[in-house]
Parts: C-alpha cells; sequence; structure tokens
C-alpha cells in the first residue's frame, strides 16, 4: 500500500505533538510493509489560489493563451494534482490553529480539490471520483470536544476528504496539550493502542 503523509505543521517532534504521533504511526506502517511518502508541505512551493490562478483558470476554459507566470502556476497545480491521487491511505498531520487548519493545508487542498478530477457534479449533487482511506492526526491546546462548534480543524478534514471519494479510518485527535497538565509519557499508552488498530484498520 502506498502512504502520503501531509505534514502540515513547521514546528520540529521534538515541539510538535501532532508529529510526535504521526512519526510513530509512520514507522508502524514502515514495520509492516508499506511504502511511505512524506510531504513537508510548509517546505514545498504550494501555489495558493490568486489572481494569476483565477486569470489562468479562466483563460484557459476560453481558449487563450496564458503568460508564463499563469503557465507556471497551472502546470504546478497539475503535478501536486497527478502526484496527490496516486496513493492508497492519506495522513493528514496538523496543529489545530486558531480554531482551523494552518493555511498551507487548505493552500494543497485546493490544489486537490478540482472538478472532473478529484470530485465530479451530477444531477444529484457532487460525487467524490478518489479511492482510498484517509487518518487525520491532529494536537489541539484546548479541549474541543467539549464545544464542538468552535472545531473547525477536523470537521473540515473529514469533510472535504470524504467530499472526495476517502473513507475515513480511525482519526486522532489529540487534546488539552496546553493546559499545564499534558505529558507525552503518559499518553504514551494511548498512542500505542491508537497505532496498532489504525495500522490494522487499514490493512
Amino acid at each position: 500500500m502506498k502512504v502520503l503523509v501531509i505534514d502540515s505543521n513547521p514546528k520540529q517532534e521534538e515541539i510538535s505533538h501532532s508529529k510526535w504521533a504521526a512519526e510513530q504511526y509512520i514507522k508502524a506502517l514502515k514495520e509492516a510493509g508499506h511504502y511511505v511518502e512524506i510531504w513537508p508541505i510548509y517546505q514545498m512551493n504550494i501555489p495558493v489560489i490568486d489572481e494569476t490562478t483565477m486569470n489562468a483558470m479562466s483563460k484557459t476554459s476560453q481558449g487563450i493563451d496564458l503568460s508564463e507566470e499563469e503557465y507556471e502556476k497551472l502546470e504546478l497545480r497539475e503535478m501536486i494534482l497527478s502526484r496527490f491521487i496516486n496513493f492508497d491511505h492519506y495522513v493528514i498531520v496538523s496543529p489545530l490553529w486558531n480554531f482551523g487548519i494552518p493555511p498551507q493545508l487548505k493552500a494543497l487542498i485546493d490544489n486537490i480539490a478540482v472538478a472532473g478530477k478529484t470530485f465530479k457534479y451530477t444531477e444529484k449533487g457532487p460525487v467524490g471520483l478518489m479511492e482510498g482511506t484517509f487518518v487525520h492526526i491532529q494536537a489541539s491546546g484546548g479541549i474541543y470536544s467539549d464545544m464542538p462548534e468552535m472545531e473547525f480543524g477536523h470537521r473540515y478534514i473529514k469533510h472535504i476528504f470524504r467530499f472526495l471519494g476517502l473513507e475515513e479510518k480511525l482519526s486522532l485527535l489529540i487534546e488539552g496539550t496546553n493546559l499545564g497538565d499534558f505529558e507525552r509519557s503518559i499518553y504514551q499508552e494511548t498512542l500505542d493502542d491508537w497505532v496498532r488498530q489504525s495500522v490494522k484498520e487499514v490493512m
């Protein structure tokens, strides 16, 4: 099985709890014989939807020649999408920032959620075109299970990836990391159980 890990935290593992958990999941997946590729998206050139991108899309639909900058933007978007769709299992690793996902992760999603490529419109509504599974590993400073109306990280991730046709497996939401009593050593048993169960889920 081909696994893509989307690392959307610019912090190092030493201070990122989501990365810390993801590293142990990655190790277990590799030990089970799966191929794992990691995209450290804060070190990658992920184009955002800006005026240049919008103009390029409009020109393409009208058959108008693109400028060099517009062509390069669309080529990069296409390259990211073509690589993205070639995996079987996706691991989204992210913090919860200001109730939502990091901007670089949103930029990546804007490059892969493309009508006609990863989903299509039908008379009965949109239908996802992708096949495979995903898990979301998210760490948050507060405990948002107590106030779900303010949590737009995992809620968004699960809906957008399901929208693309992927099946969510057992995601991991690490909460309360900034409350003063969170210790990795105490959480380790919970993480070990999740890793074992999740590796079995994606087999």
